[in-house]
């Protein structure tokens, strides 16, 4: 797994394990640490700037990059991507990339195949990237949601992360100079 360099704490996703799609899908997702401001979805944490959640814009295959024989009679065919992503899109990208040799490095999507394949493989990716487009605003959307329903019940319980801030902010209060 990449590190995700988006927010400087680890989330789980499908790959790894942590994440259960059946029960919650929104439990990869720090929510305890997310707010709405200004209409934008906002991961705020103790001690951490606050950043911008979800930022992926709708990716696209823009051009060609060049390709590379590869043993076996395999042709890695390289295409220029309009974004980088972040690594929920990727997570959702590599779901949808059933049956393709696909991966997406930085702003460039790699597919791995025979030359005959391409058209074929092509066009089952590109289907692929629209498809974790449309998962991805959903994923947002609904994350958004539930960030605002739980604004709107008010302040509850206090999460692990509140709690831990609270708790060194007491001590630091405590402290005698």
């Amino acid at each position: 797994m990449k590190p995700n360099l988006t927010y400087p704490v680890p989330a789980a996703t499908p790959a790894s394990g942590n994440m259960s799609n059946e029960r919650d899908p929104m439990r990869a997702h720090p929510l305890a640490e997310l707010v709405i401001r200004d209409g934008l979805l906002i991961h705020a944490m103790p001690a951490y700037p606050a950043i911008e959640y979800l930022t992926t814009p709708p990716i696209e295959i823009m051009g060609k990059n060049g390709l590379v024989e590869l043993p076996g009679g395999e042709v890695a065919f390289l295409f220029r991507l309009n974004h980088f992503s972040d690594s929920t899109w990727e997570d959702l990208c590599s779901a949808e990339l059933k049956g393709v040799k696909a991966e997406i490095q930085g702003a460039q999507l790699e597919l791995r195949c025979a030359a005959a394949d391409l058209g074929r493989n092509y066009t089952a990716a590109k289907a692929a990237l629209e498809r974790a487009n449309r998962g991805y605003a959903k994923l947002r959307a609904d994350l958004c949601e539930r960030v605002a329903q739980r604004a709107a019940q008010g302040p509850g319980v206090p999460g692990p992360a509140e709690q831990r801030a609270q708790k060194l902010r007491d001590q630091f209060e405590k402290l005698e100079l």
